[in-house]
């Protein structure tokens, strides 16, 4: 009776070995490809710096920087994001770095540098500024708003929370006879980075018009704020010839912010208007 037992026993292990070996070798090579990441060296220039950053596209299209020139074949290919969508993986999953390029990519920065007190906010806000002008250039919005210009510009995450890769840009330009809003969406699925996937413009009707301006009426009295955490911040931006405002918020850090409520309002309606005339709303899927 025993030695039935302990046979049945060693066919069971038996099975459970079979079953396990069969999950475990089944898994396809290519899908370790999953976790491989492409890094690139980026001097990032303000007005009065040039700071240092290497950029990280995986696979799936998501993108991040980092302070300084990190090589990751250094760090025996271990590097933390600060983010549960990438992080070093156990077991037969290992996070694989392949080099972009060999240059360096230059990037310039096209919003102004928020100076903080707190350095280590600071350095954030430097890499958000960098995350923005980074995006503009890739979509071909790309020239720095000046004085001489009257012009509502808008770029918009459609991805509160995590990791965002797709952007709408809209611009809005106020012409002597004429207002002209421009649409310009940008997407990141591959080691390409964020790509210009659709562009488009039109003349704005006297209705959307009067409304951006009544609403502008509310947002002019409210000084340059900013909101960025926590999420992913849409950043909003005026001139009307002589003045420059600049906003940065997030849709999380919005609530309770009574006096930011009227920008929320003006970069919603421009958001609505630019889904009507270009049906480009966030729900456009990958």
């Amino acid at each position: 009776m025993a030695t039935k037992i302990l046979l049945k026993m060693r066919k069971l292990l038996f099975l459970i070995c079979t079953i396990i070996s069969t999950v475990v070798y089944s898994q396809k090579p290519d899908s370790l490809e999953l976790f491989l990441t492409e890094f690139q060296k980026v001097a990032f220039v303000t007005s009065d710096s040039i700071y240092k950053f290497t950029r990280f596209i995986t696979a799936d299209g998501k993108f991040y920087f980092r302070e300084g020139f990190v090589d990751p074949y250094l760090t025996g290919g271990e590097l933390f994001f600060g983010s549960s969508d990438l992080v070093q993986k156990t077991g037969e999953y290992k996070l694989t770095f392949k080099s972009g390029s060999d240059h360096i990519d230059t990037i310039n920065n096209y919003f102004p540098v928020r100076q903080t007190k707190n350095n280590q906010d600071l350095l954030i806000n430097i890499s958000d500024e960098l995350g923005y002008s980074y995006i503009l250039r890739q979509v071909g919005e790309t020239d720095k708003i000046n004085l001489a210009d009257n012009i509502i510009r808008v770029l918009y995450p459609c991805e509160e929370l995590n990791y965002c890769t797709l952007y709408h840009v809209f611009t809005i330009r106020f012409f002597a006879d004429s207002v002209k809003l421009y649409s310009h969406t940008g997407r990141s699925i591959d080691f390409n980075g964020i790509q210009l996937i659709q562009t488009d413009s039109c003349l704005l009707k006297k209705r959307d018009i009067e409304s951006i301006m009544k609403q502008m009426t509310k947002v002019k009295p409210i000084p340059d704020m900013e909101c960025r955490r926590p999420g992913n911040p849409w950043v909003f931006e005026y001139n009307n010839g002589t003045e420059y405002k600049h906003f940065a918020i997030s849709n999380y850090c919005l609530r309770g912010q009574k006096d930011l409520r009227p920008v929320a309002t003006l970069c919603y309606l421009i958001l609505g208007i630019g889904n009507k005339y270009f049906d480009t709303n966030c729900s456009l899927s990958p």
